[in-house]
């Protein structure tokens, strides 16, 4: 795998597949692959798990997920989702510039760009003369889109990212919306609406969700009780 260095202005996406994938209606099955191009995808619907070399995230609705050629991904169903495999014209390439770094390889959204992910879709679906130019033109704005999203989230909360990994470090332990309120400074009520508008879930979904993860990962890994990964895991 090689790397290269492309300027913004010279990104020129060259689109090799967009689809939908249902883990249901195509029976899934778990298995671990490297992805041969750079992969694009944002989640519908789903209660299941992506790895992506090695780090586990839960699916929800609007998480989107960005890799470069030659990551170690698996993923546990179910979940719906919009896939865009591209290059930029050449094969087993990573491309590095502000844009396709500063994406991170997963991250929750509020689902306001699935309608471009559609859009997309139905324009590789497409045999209009000018479809293809359509397909790059939807590609590079969900691109800027996404680059732009997290540019915001970094500079607006700070507070959400700071709890996220507190819960990610003491989900065993007893946390409520006022604790993490008083660690941050806001109100219960405001962090809850922060967490809401940049992720689209509330801090107790997330809590649940990490909980859960790894509650998941003892039950698979160990042959400890129920009663006794539920305490380890912050669940009276």
């Amino acid at each position: 795998m090689q790397t290269v260095e492309l300027s913004v202005e010279a990104m020129l996406p060259r689109i090799l597949l967009v689809r939908r994938y249902d883990t249901v209606a195509m029976e899934h099955k778990i298995k671990k692959r490297g992805a041969e191009h750079y992969e694009l995808s944002i989640y519908m619907e789903g209660n299941g798990t992506v790895s992506i070399c090695g780090a586990e995230y839960p699916i929800s609705r609007g998480a989107v997920r960005f890799v470069p050629p030659g990551t170690l991904l698996s993923s546990v169903p179910d979940y719906r989702c919009i896939s865009v495999y591209f290059d930029f014209g050449v094969e087993n390439t990573v491309c590095h510039n502000p844009i396709l770094d500063g994406i991170p390889c997963f991250f929750e959204t509020a689902c306001q760009q699935l309608p471009l992910f559609e859009a997309l879709l139905e324009a590789y679906r497409s045999e209009e003369i000018t479809a293809k130019l359509r397909q790059n033109m939807l590609l590079m704005e969900l691109l800027v889109t996404l680059f732009e999203e997290v540019c915001s989230k970094e500079a607006d909360c700070d507070a959400v990212n700071l709890c996220i990994r507190y819960m990610r470090e003491h989900f065993a332990e007893d946390i409520t919306l006022e604790s993490l309120g008083a660690m941050t400074g806001y109100s219960g009520l405001h962090l809850m609406r922060l967490f809401v508008r940049h992720t689209g879930r509330t801090p107790h979904k997330w809590l649940t969700a990490i909980r859960l993860l790894h509650a998941q990962k003892l039950l698979t890994e160990t042959e400890k009780k129920l009663e006794q990964i539920a305490a380890e895991c912050g669940f009276n």
